[in-house]
C-alpha cells in the first residue's frame, strides 16, 4: 500500500518512487517542503527503478530558475486531490511494471488526471509533473510564505499547487521563557581600603525551557509542475 493522508494516521500517498512522508526531518537550513521533495517518475526524464543518474549529468541538465522567476503558488481542495491519488494508486498495483517504466501514452493519462484534480488548465502535452512533496507535522506550515515557490524554482517549476489535510492532535516540542532568581552571599575587593569583604546579591535572569505542548497535526502535499516551452498559457492567466 502506499502512504495517504488519513484520520489520524501518517499520509498516504500512492506512486512509492515519488512520494515518501518526511515525519522525522532533522532541523537544518533548508525548508521542509525541499527536505520532503521526491522527483516524479511520471517524468518523461525520470530515471528508471534502480538507476541513477551520475553527478555530470545532473549537474549539466541543471532546471533550476533565477530567483525572479514568476511561480504560482496555489491550494487544491484535498477531495480532488484524494480521488486521484486513490485512482493512481490502483493504476500503480494493477501495474506489472514500475511507474517510470511505464509507456509514455500511460504517463501522459496519469499526469493529465492529476493536473486535472490539481484545477490547472495544463495537460501532459504541455507540463510536467516534475516532483512533490509530502510530509505530516505540528509545526505551523505557511505555504505562501516564499518558501514553496523557492522550491519550485530550484527544481524548475512554475507551478507549485498544494493541498493539506488535518490529522488531529498532536504534540510539539517550543521553548517557553521561565524566570530564574538567583541570590545568596559574595566576596568582592574593596579597592578604597584593599580589604575582602561580603556581600548578598539577587539576581533575575529568564531561562528558556523546552516544553511538550499540544498541536494539530496537518499532513501537506505539493505537486511541482514546469509548463513545456513554446507553449502559449494566455488562457490559464
Amino acid at each position: 500500500m502506499t502512504p495517504r493522508p488519513g484520520p489520524m494516521t501518517p499520509a498516504r500517498l500512492p506512486l512509492a518512487a515519488l512520494c515518501a512522508l518526511a515525519l522525522a526531518l532533522s532541523g537544518c537550513s533548508t525548508s521542509i517542503w525541499q527536505r520532503a521533495y521526491r522527483p516524479s517518475p511520471l517524468s518523461a526524464d525520470a530515471p528508471l527503478a534502480g538507476t541513477a543518474e551520475t553527478g555530470a549529468s545532473s549537474a549539466a541538465a541543471d532546471p533550476s530558475y533565477p530567483s525572479n522567476h514568476p511561480v504560482v503558488v496555489r491550494q487544491a481542495p484535498w477531495e480532488r486531490v484524494e480521488a486521484a491519488l486513490d485512482e493512481l494508486e490502483a493504476r500503480e498495483v494493477a501495474s506489472d511494471v514500475h511507474t517510470s517504466e511505464w509507456s509514455l501514452s500511460e504517463k501522459a493519462a496519469a499526469t493529465d488526471q492529476l493536473l486535472s484534480a490539481l484545477q490547472l488548465q495544463e495537460s501532459a502535452g504541455s507540463a510536467t509533473i516534475v516532483g512533490m512533496s509530502s510530509f505530516a507535522t505540528t509545526e505551523p506550515i505557511r505555504p505562501g510564505s516564499g518558501e514553496l515557490a523557492r522550491q519550485a524554482r530550484s527544481v524548475g517549476a512554475d507551478y507549485a499547487i498544494w493541498s493539506s489535510r488535518y490529522l488531529g492532535r498532536g504534540t510539539r516540542v517550543v521553548d517557553r521563557p521561565v524566570t530564574v532568581h538567583r541570590h545568596g552571599w559574595g566576596e568582592y575587593y574593596d579597592r578604597h581600603d584593599g580589604r575582602w569583604r561580603s556581600r548578598y546579591h539577587s539576581t533575575v535572569d529568564t531561562a528558556w525551557v523546552p516544553v511538550v505542548v499540544e498541536a494539530d497535526r496537518v499532513a501537506y502535499v505539493a505537486f511541482f509542475i514546469r509548463k513545456s516551452p513554446l507553449v502559449d498559457h494566455g488562457a490559464d492567466r
